[in-house]
């Protein structure tokens, strides 16, 4: 039983180490390859972790190290793990040839950008040109743009417009990347008149997005038109960041029509695709407190216009089922009045869970359920979020594989929602709690599970000490040993029992306490048959043979091992208990047999 899991967990554990060392052994054109696929597919962490164990060395191999690491910041890049990526920049080695030390600071400059930092990638950019005056016009022109870029990010459009002029005076581009630049500089500035002209020939998604943003913005369509045309297209489109760019324009005609019901539906469906766009992007920029304001003023007006009372928060309520399924913004735009505005803290929640229990049911309605609760200021905290809304969310943090967040999220929930198995959700807010670096609160959480009196079946007990090798895992030790003496007060089998006393004794070797890891190693030897001989039998007294020793008790262990040579035929076992014996020998010839305990 919990045997087989472990050895099945010790294969994992092998393939895992056989993966970290055969780069090293593949030629490193392959290698970088197949980890370059592996980072695409979804396993960044895993990539970067054996590109440690194969990239050349910059001070031997200057141009190969190159290589990989431009292929490592392309994926940081591409998981927007901008801090990482600009961790790694700042910590490139000295001595690197120009070129090399060129590429680095603009993408220094770059990452920047994505965090916001414009000052920061002005800076950059601006000893890079000084410092590069003979450089080509190609890469002289790249930092130029990048620095109008940075008056956008930091919204100094009067900067931005004059950085732009100075530019085309001094290049006279025509190249679309910088038109589709200069479009987005007059948009931001409210200039909209000329990029029609300006994109005239551009085809790109992006150039179709600014054309329609600049004919709202010039007044040359109707705003309920661009409304209409911003939807058709944000439906239809299939890229993230085409939808995020055309709600977002629906947005903005919204506005202008001053539309409540236009500005909650295109902020709802547009957050589900804001993470596609870059951070700096402000002219398509899709704000979640803006829901929050968007849906509470909607819900008003349907209020109003069907004659709700205010206070009377179960009529709301109903109102909002029965928007159910044809109009879902609607319903969650009164659900949020209550939400709110309720006087009993109870129907806050309800209200609250609704809106949580909506949005996980469609498409994308985790995304806007997070920039919500964990994004605005309505809810500082976590813990200032409605317990129903937590549970969801940590549902989507485990979907999304963010340990972090659902340790975060689980750390304030102590008991299971309505409704849901409490030695299911609590085993698994120990584990997700355990594999965050929370140990205590998981051990506290097996302990309360333990302490119910349930008699917890053989399929139970295995799962529970699923957990415990987790903690084993990450190093929490004694916790190990509080939880696993819980566990020998229940009445379980003798098998179980053998078992956890011989992972209990596993953790108390690790504690260094080998006089309490031998005296569990023996019983687990001992529990069915005293003089067993079988594989766990002899596995167990050997543990408690090794323990023995490291506790001093060397005679003892010279026994053990004796006794075990009379009973195994297996040479390669026999080999090893004869080395073992040498050296408990040679240390006694030694005069060193003291042991720690």
């Amino acid at each position: 039983m919990i045997l087989a899991a472990r050895l099945r967990r010790f294969s994992g554990t092998l393939l895992v180490a056989a993966m970290l060392m055969w780069p090293a052994v593949a030629s490193r054109a392959q290698s970088l390859s197949t980890l370059t696929e592996i980072g695409k597919s979804g396993a960044p962490g895993l990539a970067m972790r054996l590109m440690d164990r194969s990239q050349p060395d910059a001070g031997s191999d200057p141009g190969a190290w190159f290589e990989w690491e431009r292929e490592r910041i392309a994926l940081l890049v591409q998981y927007r793990q901008w801090q990482r990526g600009l961790e790694r920049l700042d910590a490139a080695p000295a001595g690197l040839p120009p070129a090399v030390q060129r590429w680095v600071a603009t993408q220094r400059a770059w990452i920047r950008l994505a965090l916001g930092d414009a000052p920061g990638a002005r800076r950059d950019l601006r000893r890079l040109l000084w410092q590069n005056p003979t450089v080509d016009a190609v890469q002289q022109r790249a930092w130029r743009q990048l620095v109008v870029r940075s008056y956008l990010v930091e919204k100094d459009f009067a900067d931005a417009v004059t950085a732009m002029r100075r530019y085309q005076q001094d290049y006279r581009d025509e190249q679309p990347a910088w038109r589709l630049l200069q479009a987005r500089v007059l948009l931001s500035a409210e200039r909209a008149g000329p990029v029609e002209a300006l994109l005239e020939g551009v085809t790109t998604p992006e150039a179709e997005a600014l054309r329609l943003l600049g004919s709202l913005r010039a007044g040359a369509a109707q705003p309920s038109k661009v409304f209409d045309n911003a939807r058709q297209r944000a439906e239809g489109a299939k890229a993230p960041r085409e939808k995020a760019r055309y709600w977002a324009i629906a947005v903005h005609a919204a506005q202008t029509l001053d539309s409540s019901a236009r500005i909650a539906l295109a902020l709802d469906q547009g957050i589900r695709y804001a993470a596609a766009l870059d951070r700096s992007d402000n002219l398509f920029a899709l704000d979640p407190s803006r829901l929050w304001a968007a849906y509470q003023r909607f819900g008003r007006l349907v209020g109003n216009n069907v004659q709700l009372l205010v206070g009377n928060d179960l009529a709301w309520l109903e109102e909002a089922e029965k928007s159910l399924p044809l109009a879902p913004v609607r319903a969650r735009a009164l659900l949020s009045v209550v939400a709110f505005d309720s006087g009993s803290a109870e129907i806050r929640a309800i209200a609250h869970g609704r809106i949580a229990d909506l949005l996980a049911a469609e498409r994308g309605g985790f995304f806007v359920l997070k920039e919500l609760y964990l994004d605005t200021a309505r809810f500082p905290e976590i813990v200032d979020v409605p317990a129903p809304v937590r549970y969801r969310l940590a549902d989507f943090a485990l979907s999304r594989s963010d340990i972090e967040l659902a340790t975060r999220i689980m750390s304030t929930l102590d008991t299971a929602p309505a409704g849901a198995d409490v030695f299911d959700w609590q085993l698994r807010r120990a584990r997700i709690l355990t594999m965050g670096g929370r140990s205590e609160p998981a051990t506290q959480a097996l302990l309360g599970l333990l302490d119910r009196g349930d008699q917890l079946s053989a399929a139970a007990l295995d799962r529970l000490l699923q957990v415990v090798f987790d903690l084993q895992a990450v190093g929490a030790h004694q916790e190990v040993v509080r939880v696993l003496e819980r566990v020998l007060a229940l009445q379980i089998t003798p098998e179980q029992r053998r078992e956890v006393l011989f992972w209990r004794a596993d953790s108390w070797r690790v504690l260094e306490r080998y006089t309490e890891a031998a005296q569990d190693f023996m019983r687990s030897a001992m529990l069915i048959d005293p003089r067993a001989a079988d594989p766990w039998g002899q596995t167990a007294r050997y543990n408690a043979a090794e323990s023995l020793s490291k506790a001093g008790l060397v005679d003892d262990a010279k026994r053990i091992y004796r006794a075990l040579l009379r009973t195994t035929d297996d040479e390669d076992r026999r080999g090893v208990l004869r080395m073992r014996l040498q050296q408990l020998l040679l240390g006694d010839a030694a005069g060193d047999n003291v042991g720690r305990d």
